[in-house]
């Protein structure tokens, strides 16, 4: 999925999920749904047609700008907290896409929007069917978001007016896409407070992640003598006393049980929500997992990415970006460190983070190390 702002985002038709409230624009697809169906459906269809020209346009009371779609679109997120999923085949989500472009990049071109969409749909055919992903629907085995006649749908959209994006842009600025508020920021410095806020919430949600793959690796592994000796639990054990882990209070055991940790002793898929409680992290505990990553490096080289060199664990030391002031020497700090890509998965932009960008995040990095103004200015918006 692409995402546009607030809860908005983009994809092909070919994965409909009716779970979501969404917006239908396909010449296969956009038709009502069945009565029945829809009692049944927890998603709400928005709007469908088979076309862009029968939904947007001076015809429509209720959408008769672009920017009329899109606020009616935040309005509804603010009143339902969910997402909403614009549906297209492939011309008019080049339609859909290239209309947000025009009305949100500062200064947009053909070429420019262009590239950014071949990226987009070049890491949606790679990555749509793996381990990653959200989608479900068509998983065949060929590219199903395909880009073609670009040229003429892009000539085709007319932008509104300078004075009505900007204000647009000004009211969302802190909601939109975190690949160009880093734009922003490395090109002008600007949006540096909302760049900060969206990749707070990235960041939490990517630490989750390696948390939870160390908490996975220690409830697999307890059995293991191999790594257990150097964990110094309380107790060893074994098939007859399995759940007794679960009363141990040493360090190591503690830093993936303890509740005021984690809310749930049990494993969980990592999210923006909750689910470490990053406040009460403490600095004895970040010492603690550095620990146990060492030991299970030392126990299997496939672990070696885990270790206190290079890797992942590294952003831990980020961890004050979000519980407690993330300053600008933080943001800087954060930015050099991915700059040279000694992570493999970057901190706000890794594949787990299905709907950013990461080939127009590292291209922006690239950038902003050579010093090519000229490309960080094709994707601001301010």
């Amino acid at each position: 999925m692409i995402h546009l702002f607030k809860k908005i985002y983009v994809t092909t038709d070919n994965i409909i999920d009716l779970g979501y409230d969404r917006i239908v624009v396909s010449q296969n697809h956009g038709l009502d749904v069945l009565e029945d169906l829809q009692k049944i459906s927890s998603g709400k269809l928005i709007a469908y047609s088979l076309e862009w020209s029968e939904i947007l346009g001076s015809k429509n009371v209720t959408y008769p700008t672009a920017l009329d779609l899109f606020t009616k679109l935040a309005d509804h997120c603010d009143v339902t907290n969910k997402r909403v999923i614009i549906y297209c085949d492939d011309d008019s989500l080049q339609f859909i896409m290239s209309t947000w472009y025009k009305h949100i990049l500062k200064t947009p071109t053909k070429e420019s929007v262009k590239s950014l969409l071949q990226a987009h749909a070049f890491k949606f055919n790679v990555f749509f069917r793996g381990r990653f992903s959200g989608n479900g629907g068509n998983v065949g085995t060929e590219e199903i978001l395909k880009l073609t006649n670009f040229d003429a749908i892009y000539d085709s959209v007319k932008a509104g007016s300078s004075a009505k994006r900007k204000t647009f842009v000004k009211k969302y600025i802190n909601t939109i896409g975190v690949e160009h508020l880093f734009a922003n920021y490395l090109h002008n410095k600007s949006t540096k407070e909302e760049l900060k806020s969206v990749i707070k919430i990235l960041l939490k949600k990517d630490l989750e992640k390696y948390l939870y793959e160390l908490k996975e690796i220690f409830f697999q592994h307890f059995l293991t003598k191999k790594v257990t000796a150097k964990f110094n639990l309380n107790a060893s054990y074994n098939f007859d006393n399995i759940s007794s882990i679960l009363d141990d209070t040493s360090d190591i055991a503690q830093v993936f049980i303890k509740d005021d940790m984690w809310v749930s002793k049990y494993m969980s898929a990592a999210s923006s929500n909750n689910n470490v409680l990053f406040d009460n992290i403490s600095a004895s505990d970040l010492v603690t997992i550095r620990k146990f990553t060492q030991i299970i490096a030392d126990g299997w080289s496939q672990f070696k990415v885990y270790d206190a060199g290079k890797s992942d664990v590294n952003k831990l030391d980020f961890i004050e970006c979000i519980t407690g002031e993330f300053t600008d020497t933080l943001l800087d700090s954060l930015i050099e460190m991915e700059s040279t890509y000694d992570n493999e998965s970057g901190s706000f932009f890794s594949l787990e983070l299905e709907t950013v960008n990461h080939y127009l995040i590292h291209s922006l990095l690239d950038a902003n190390s050579n010093a090519d103004a000229a490309f960080l200015s094709r994707y601001i918006t301010v």
